[in-house]
């Protein structure tokens, strides 16, 4: 069995490995540009990380409202709140009064025992 005579293949000829000026300066924008808009998602990734690890206002906005049900134990713990604000108050106010006068008495017998 006979083969077909190959040809020897032709030199490719290789283009030089710089590259022209203008070529580089393109290239250079480019790149100076795909840098500038990296940088820009970039910025836009972690203003978007930063707003959805930080609860805020806007978030609770998108919550649906609080039914009747809420806002009656909300008024009622406000109530009691209230009461209880006042009962304490008028609960110093008697101590202070019931232990005011022996502090005062004793100063005042302190001061006498010095004069």
């Amino acid at each position: 069995m006979s083969y077909a005579c190959e040809r020897p293949m032709s030199l490719v000829v290789a283009e030089p490995l710089a590259l022209p000026n203008q070529d580089v300066e393109e290239l250079e924008d480019a790149l100076a540009k795909m840098k500038q808009e990296r940088d820009m998602w970039e910025e836009r990734f972690h203003a978007l990380m930063k707003r959805q690890k930080e609860p805020d206002g806007s978030s609770s906005s998108s919550m649906p409202q609080p039914s009747g049900a809420w806002k009656k134990i909300v008024d009622q713990l406000v109530l009691e709140k209230a009461q209880m604000k006042t009962s304490f108050e008028s609960e110093i106010r008697r101590i202070r009064r019931k232990y005011a006068p022996t502090v005062i008495s004793s100063d005042t017998v302190a001061r006498g025992s010095l004069g």
